[in-house]
């Protein structure tokens, strides 16, 4: 057995193996990416006929550090959602996007 983990790092599979569980470990446990941040500032937005939160956030996530899965996360706790689903007529609250630059 020691003999044929000797040969494997010889040929470099078991550093490239021990590489990849060191990269997949560290964004498993970064989750990937910002966090949702919570001091946003937001608009009413009324969900037309035919839109999800996919679509809403697709316009949205630009004016974030998000991306558009977070954006929809984001979306869902700041409105008490507990899916994904939505009704056209409902309001909801949406991230905009802050004008003017600070410190300027």
């Amino acid at each position: 057995m020691f003999n044929e983990v000797m040969k494997r790092a010889k040929d470099g599979s078991l550093f490239v193996f021990a590489v990849s569980v060191l990269l997949f470990s560290w964004t498993w446990i970064t989750d990937g990416g910002a966090e949702e941040p919570d001091s946003l500032p937001t608009e009413s937005y009324q969900i037309s006929e035919g839109e999800s939160l996919w679509i809403i956030a697709e316009e949205t996530a630009d004016y974030t550090e998000m991306n558009i899965e977070q954006t929809i996360d984001w979306m869902m706790k700041h409105n008490d959602m507990e899916s994904a689903k939505v009704v056209s007529g409902k309001t909801i609250e949406v991230p905009i996007e802050v004008k003017g630059v600070a410190g300027e």
